[in-house]
């Protein structure tokens, strides 16, 4: 029995009344921790008693064994699309990784009704499946807890109609995800790191963190304080950044350990493991864990994450909210969000539980920034000069963080205010609402010492001619 959270069964009714008006391609939008997968397990047990085949898509492969267990729970039998795996023509159902189904796709009968997982994700793989099942009539069910591209265009390009699940405030209220408790630290000053494609480049933001010498030690520091003895997801900007995380937290008694996509599965089991027992502390990565992953599907028991460290800057309010989702899920006491990165700002993505509307529009692009001033380190073995990193990219020589570098710092963190700061971020709000003039604009960003672009951006936004 599959038994849905009335909040949990409005969406399954909303996605299969849109589709009886005939959409065939609807978004559902859920929070993190409201229980997509509960939710397309439904619509997939639904469509069987029909006679229906059904595909379950996920953007990444260690994704399917996570998939496969949630099938197994609920008794919908399946078969896998997968590398090393056979297609089984015999399953109604068939769970599928990306890459795998599209090299494939001219060789399988299509199936009735696709469910994408992280629909948001995909790029052009996502538009060749996205016309793939149009041409064949295959309706088309997306889930996803943040419908944004990165690069701004439209969700409208691939689906008709949109279901919005229950807001994040809301479900804290009603139990269904716990509550936070913020900490908002000085974050380092990364405006010259370019902006391409929606995001920062991951190059400029190493260069400029690692010379942060402050930054590692007050991750460590600022972890002690607030979060000590809590099961902790931290979040660098890429693999090495990661390593460096956890390698000095462990300098700092802190037993922690780096995964990504990379991680052998069998090693990637035994540390999450670890994780459920408590023996380690802190998990570090970039991205494994930003989206659909869930690690007590992995291990097959209960991991709560009590704490988030977000040391990795992003322009992407998807990719935030995915993160703090992580920390957001059902447990018994507030989690603990430990912010160096900024990204809680309300000049950036805001706070966690903000109420926010969403659309199939998408949202407004904006060039990003060639303004550049990147430092260079020197590799001590073979002397090539590149920009600032953990690895030389020519000899492959790995640069240690020094013992010195982790003299603790005292880790300035207060505690947010979650009522004052979106009370203040309304009146930053309405302040640029009763702009009338670029004159009116010009001063708030003088104030607020925002970028020039800001104006026009703004000016656009509001009809306002130069």
């Amino acid at each position: 029995m599959i038994n849905l959270y009335d909040h949990q069964k409005r969406c399954v009714t909303e996605v299969r009344q849109h589709i009886m008006r005939g959409s065939r391609a609807v978004l559902l939008q859920a929070a993190t921790g409201s229980g997509k997968s509960i939710m397309a397990a439904d619509f997939i047990s639904g469509a069987n008693k029909k006679g229906n085949s059904t595909w379950f898509i996920v953007p990444r492969k260690q994704l399917l064994r996570q998939m496969s267990n949630t099938y197994d729970e609920f008794g919908l039998d399946h078969g896998m699309v997968a590398a090393g795996r056979q297609y089984d023509g015999n399953q109604l159902n068939h769970i599928c990784s990306m890459q795998t189904l599209v090299s494939r796709i001219d060789s399988l009968p299509p199936p009735r009704i696709a469910v994408i997982d992280e629909c948001h994700f995909g790029g052009a793989t996502m538009d060749l499946l996205i016309n793939y099942f149009r041409e064949h009539g295959t309706i088309i069910i997306g889930l996803s807890a943040t419908p944004l591209r990165n690069n701004g265009d439209p969700m409208g390009n691939w689906y008709t109609s949109m279901v919005q699940g229950e807001s994040i405030s809301s479900l804290m209220k009603q139990g269904y995800l716990s509550n936070y408790r913020l900490f908002q630290g000085v974050a380092t000053d990364i405006h010259k790191a370019r902006i391409i494609s929606g995001e920062y480049v991951i190059k400029d933001l190493e260069a400029i963190l690692w010379l942060d010498k402050k930054r590692i030690s007050g991750i460590a520091t600022a972890y002690k304080q607030h979060a000590m003895g809590l099961r902790t997801i931290a979040y660098g900007v890429s693999v090495a950044d990661c390593e460096v995380i956890a390698r000095n937290l462990n300098a700092a008694g802190i037993p922690s350990a780096a995964i990504s996509g990379k991680t052998p599965d069998a090693e990637r089991v035994r540390i999450i493991e670890q994780f459920a027992d408590g023996k380690i502390l802190v998990l570090v990565n970039c991205d494994l864990l930003t989206f659909g992953f869930d690690l007590s599907a992995q291990v097959g028991r209960d991991v709560p994450i009590e704490a988030m460290i977000d040391a990795a800057p992003t322009k992407s309010l998807g990719k935030e909210l995915q993160k703090n989702g992580r920390a957001l899920r059902k447990k018994d006491k507030p989690a603990i969000i430990l912010d160096h990165a900024g990204n809680t700002l309300p000049d950036n993505h805001g706070l966690p539980d903000d109420d926010r509307e969403w659309s199939l529009l998408g949202k407004e692009k904006r060039g990003g920034s060639s303004e550049r001033s990147i430092a260079v380190r020197q590799c001590d073995k073979c002397h090539f000069c590149f920009p600032a990193a953990v690895v030389c990219p020519f000899c492959g020589h790995v640069h240690e963080v020094k013992s010195r570098e982790m003299e603790e710092v005292e880790a300035v963190m207060a505690e947010v205010d979650k009522d004052f700061m979106r009370e203040a971020a309304k009146t930053k709000r309405m302040e640029v609402g009763r702009a009338r003039t670029m004159a009116d604009l010009q001063v708030i960003q003088k104030e607020r010492g925002y970028k020039p672009s800001w104006v026009f951006i703004q000016a656009k936004l509001k009809g306002i001619r130069a």
